[in-house]
């Protein structure tokens, strides 16, 4: 259990990290909080710095209203923010806003940590449910707002809070206990697997290409290709931190009881389809206990089985840094061209995308990890695309630009302007297109403007550069 010095610790500085970013010329130069918003906060902080008691009986009440207190004024201050967030589309939020969502979370985060020093005769330290629940708190607070300010002190007390809850565990394997094996689903028997016609195949490179090769390739060419070779050094396929292993060394990396976002549904342009939070160990159970049948991307999981659950297009290696060990980023990311097909400067390795860690400082990486049988409907995207596949297999179709007419978008200026209004394996659809299955070390170029669906041929693990 942690003890209370280190709770402690970990609630000054996350009440520290508030009361600076409130006075901070950063925050003030956009104008002072609304008042409502400053009196919850002014309330949440007194509470959580109530003063010391020299007696027992004083210091037990004071704790326990003390610590009710701080909760119910954080909590009164995450919803009013949250409704806040959520009056206009997230691309329009202020960041002032963000930063305040992000304060407030702390707030509750400390809040429901032990007070400091109120615990001199019998001391009380954190129990593990009270340190999920700050721990929660925090990965909300991250996802929700972006965290626009104090993500690296942030993402240090996530990890002194997970720490502390696997020293309560008392043993590393505890994590795992009672989760169902994975199953195997129809999808893992390759003679159901969609048949790639010859004349249609993406042409795969066996061998890494050569960086001018890859560059004269994106240049000219401007066509989809499968390069093999370029991962196999990538530690997440080695045996000391195989993300092959969901259920054990994936588990354990991202930490069980952390928080991610999901979609609930095959496919997002389904009527049913909803997004939740859920903890990594659920969302684990879910990928362990429900497989996919084969081709299976309706809206439910069929037979009474529950809708799948897909961790898609998220930042994951921004939210848990640790696994950003686990992989390199290709070369290629470093050589770009505009929209006109002009070089660009060549871009020296960087510093890391954000605090995040080492990704570029104008890529976009994003964790694809869900069952088989989920779907991401036929759509386009505004960047050059190196799609790496980890773990299982993905069947991708991709159109060209100039097909763009015949696969009718929704309307421009819509959420799904990027997307198409059909189906892409309708037999009616005549486009012309390129196919292929992509399994473990196979990185896809998808060029900017191609269209692409992807469908799941079994549990999967994949990661999208944008560059």
């Amino acid at each position: 259990m942690a003890t209370p010095s280190d709770t402690d610790a970990i609630r000054a500085t996350l009440v520290e990290m508030v009361q600076q970013t409130l006075a901070s010329a950063t925050l003030q130069g956009a104008g002072a909080p609304p008042s409502h918003t400053s009196h919850l906060f002014g309330k949440a902080l007194g509470a959580l710095q109530q003063p010391e008691s020299d007696r027992q009986q004083q210091q037990q009440q004071q704790q326990q209203q003390s610590s009710s207190s701080a909760v119910e004024w954080a909590d009164a201050a995450v919803d009013h923010l949250s409704d806040v967030l959520h009056r206009t589309s997230f691309k329009d939020v202020s960041v002032q806003t963000r930063t305040l969502f992000m304060l407030a979370s702390i707030c509750k985060a400390a809040a429901h940590l032990p007070p400091p020093r109120l615990q001199v005769i019998r001391p009380v330290a954190a129990d593990p449910d009270h340190l999920r629940s700050a721990l929660h708190a925090l990965d909300r607070g991250l996802l929700v707002s972006g965290a626009p300010v104090c993500r690296q002190r942030i993402l240090a007390c996530i990890a002194e809070i997970q720490s502390h809850l696997s020293a309560h565990a008392g043993r590393a394997d505890t994590a795992t206990a009672g989760l169902p094996e994975p199953c195997a689903s129809a999808a893992d028997d390759r003679s159901t697997w969609p048949h790639i016609d010859p004349l249609r195949s993406v042409p795969v490179h066996h061998q890494p290409l050569s960086i001018s090769a890859f560059s004269r390739h994106l240049r000219y060419a401007k066509t989809p290709i499968v390069i093999q070779g370029v991962m196999d050094d990538w530690p997440c396929f080695s045996s000391a931190s195989p993300w092959r292993d969901v259920h054990g060394y994936l588990l354990h990396a991202m930490g069980p009881d952390r928080l991610v976002p999901v979609e609930v549904g095959s496919r997002y342009t389904d009527d049913a389809w909803s997004q939740r939070l859920v903890t990594v160990r659920e969302f684990v159970e879910h990928l362990g206990g429900v497989p996919a049948a084969d081709g299976e991307d309706g809206e439910d999981g069929g037979e009474g089985r529950p809708p799948p659950m897909y961790l898609a297009q998220h930042n994951l290696l921004d939210q848990m840094p640790r696994l950003c060990r686990d992989i390199l980023v290709p070369d290629y990311c470093y050589v770009k061209y505009d929209h006109e097909g002009d070089e660009r400067e060549r871009r020296g390795r960087g510093e890391g995308k954000g605090e995040g860690g080492p990704v570029l400082d104008d890529a976009i990486v994003n964790a694809w990890l869900g069952p088989g049988g989920t779907v991401s409907p036929l759509h386009t995207d505004p960047h050059d695309n190196l799609f790496a596949q980890v773990h299982g297999h993905k069947y991708v179709r991709l159109y060209a630009p100039d097909q763009t007419r015949a696969l009718y978008p929704h309307d421009s200026g819509t959420m799904l302007s990027n997307t198409s209004r059909v189906d892409a394996v309708s037999p009616d659809l005549t486009p012309e297109y390129v196919e292929c299955v992509v399994g473990p070390g196979d990185l896809l170029l998808i060029p900017r403007g191609w269209w692409h669906y992807v469908r799941s041929l079994s549990m999967s693990i994949s990661l999208s550069f944008w560059f």
